[in-house]
């Protein structure tokens, strides 16, 4: 299956440029994932209560399947002052399928993290079930500190919505937290929107084993 990226345009003070998909053969080799910043510890409370019952189960498929990684650990809980509040929003664009901002501590590790995935979107799009979760991993991965990876073969590549956590990612998290050194000097905030993916022929890709 092939993918094409919608046009994005300048938001806030985040500046996107027309992205052209490299061809299969050309693909950059994955490497480990990098992060801009970190929990104090490999863990935070995030409360999903706002959504749907439908979309409840999208965020716990996702929490899940990074808890299974056994490299960071998402806590559901009732509180609203919980670490990562995930919800859904489509007041972003129909161009991006989730978004989120994280604040930082004055020392620099994450204090807070807004994430959002796009209904409005997913349905325009015709996202599956299975690539909504796909979309929700990738915005929890902004929510525990991973930026983007330029290799396709990754959760965290920009415009993803076929490719679950990978070995690269997982890799990330664990050099993310075992270096107590990687904190954000400067900005006090990151916001992070990830654009929707077109199909753009019926071919079936081949499916990525977790």
């Amino acid at each position: 299956m092939t993918f094409r990226v919608a046009n994005l345009t300048k938001l806030t003070s985040f500046v996107f440029t027309t992205m052209t998909l490299t061809p299969l053969h050309a693909l950059v080799t994955p490497s480990v994932t990098p992060g801009f910043a970190r929990f104090p510890e490999p863990t935070a409370s995030i409360n999903i209560n706002s959504n749907s019952d439908a979309y409840k189960k999208v965020w716990k498929t996702a929490i899940n399947d990074w808890n299974r990684t056994e490299t960071f650990k998402f806590q559901l809980t009732n509180s609203m002052e919980a670490d990562v509040i995930a919800g859904t929003s489509s007041s972003y664009g129909n161009n991006y399928s989730g978004m989120t901002y994280s604040k930082f501590t004055s020392l620099g590790s994450i204090q807070h993290v807004d994430a959002y995935i796009n209904p409005k979107a997913f349905k325009i799009y015709s996202y599956s079930t299975k690539e909504k979760v796909i979309v929700a991993q990738h915005e929890l991965g902004h929510a525990l500190g991973l930026s983007h990876n330029q290799a396709r073969k990754s959760v965290m590549y920009k415009a993803n919505r076929n490719v679950i956590i990978q070995d690269v990612d997982i890799k990330g998290v664990h050099v993310l937290y075992s270096s107590h050194g990687n904190r954000v000097i400067g900005p006090r905030s990151q916001k992070f929107y990830d654009p929707i993916v077109v199909k753009t022929d019926v071919h079936k890709t081949p499916a990525v084993k977790r």
